[in-house]
């Protein structure tokens, strides 16, 4: 099992109106990674997930437990499923309107 880490970033005004620092306060989580004979690949992913989300015109913040669990799987030929259970934050990745980012 790796270790993750997650990145300090912020959201851009247009998801909520005003720009939010995520930070993470706590990154306990880990990633399994089991491969195949036939080329396909699942990731499990489990542990302990923290975020701090300030509204940068404020400086008024919150943290949230966002701990959760996810299964990705990969086929060979390229295509997925992905299946995740408990809090979702947003991440740098794919930031959404509506995440818990919008609060402070």
């Amino acid at each position: 099992m790796a270790g993750l880490s997650s990145p300090t970033f912020t959201l851009p005004a247009r998801f909520c109106g005003f720009r939010v620092r995520v930070e993470p306060v706590a990154s306990k989580e880990f990633i399994k990674v089991l491969r195949t004979a036939d080329g396909s690949m699942t990731e499990l992913l489990t542990g302990k997930f923290g975020q701090s989300y300030t509204n940068l015109g404020t400086g008024k913040a919150i943290t949230e437990n966002a701990s959760a669990s996810g299964k990705l799987t990969t086929n060979a030929d390229g295509s997925g499923t992905e299946v995740g259970r408990g809090r979702t934050p947003p991440s740098s990745r794919q930031p959404r309107h509506g995440d818990s980012g919008c609060r402070p």
